[in-house]
């Protein structure tokens, strides 16, 4: 969340609410709201906080970050794992940096979790975020490739053709992401063809 972020880049300054309110000509009770979440900032507002820092809005806003998803399959098997490892609940949910709602919404599944997140359970439980998110690994050529969650799902469809994995013995991770935004391209441009023309030429009359 905003309020987060914003504590965390000001925690990182070594400033106090009082310092930074002062350099943002605003008032210390203005700027508390927005570590708080209570208040929203304006886009001026939001803009001058970014560029104190040296950020862009997207990042303060959370919007750069990669998400994982969660669904209620991951979900049931980590709550598994969570009490398996004895895991405290408290101490999980302030790790994960969540409220009790928030918290709640994230043991039934169908949630986003950010990569800061994902980061926090992978220590916690000491395994990789595709056990966490119930992912296969992706392997060309005898390579792990490094690609998103996004990708991976995009990658386990194109695995049911093997012609197109042939001759990716030299870079397989850049030809593969490179195939991966040929098929989302080749998609799009299906969809909005079907868009366009619909399904068929719909009712023949005689």
């Amino acid at each position: 969340m905003l309020g987060d972020r914003l504590k965390k880049l000001r925690n990182r300054r070594g400033l106090s609410q009082e310092e930074l309110s002062k350099r943002l000509h605003l008032s210390r009770g203005t700027y508390a709201h927005y570590e708080i979440n209570k208040r929203q900032p304006d886009y001026v507002t939001l803009q001058k906080i970014a560029d104190f820092y040296g950020v862009t809005t997207d990042h303060l806003l959370g919007r750069d970050e990669e998400k994982y998803f969660l669904n209620g399959e991951a979900a049931k098997k980590l709550q598994n794992m969570i009490e398996e490892k004895a895991i405290d609940y408290i101490k999980l949910r302030d790790e994960l940096n969540m409220s009790d709602e928030q918290y709640l919404e994230f043991k039934q599944g169908h949630v986003y979790v950010t990569a800061e997140q994902m980061k926090s359970l992978e220590n916690i439980l000491g395994i990789d975020k595709k056990k966490i998110i119930g992912l296969p690994n992706a392997n060309v050529a005898g390579q792990e490739l490094n690609l998103s969650q996004d990708e991976i799902r995009v990658f386990a469809e194109l695995k049911k053709h093997p012609i197109l994995f042939n001759e990716l013995a030299s870079d397989p991770e850049g030809k593969v992401k490179e195939l991966i935004k040929l098929y989302k391209m080749k998609k799009m441009f299906l969809e909005d063809d079907m868009e366009e023309y619909g399904e068929g030429f719909g009712d023949i009359e005689d």
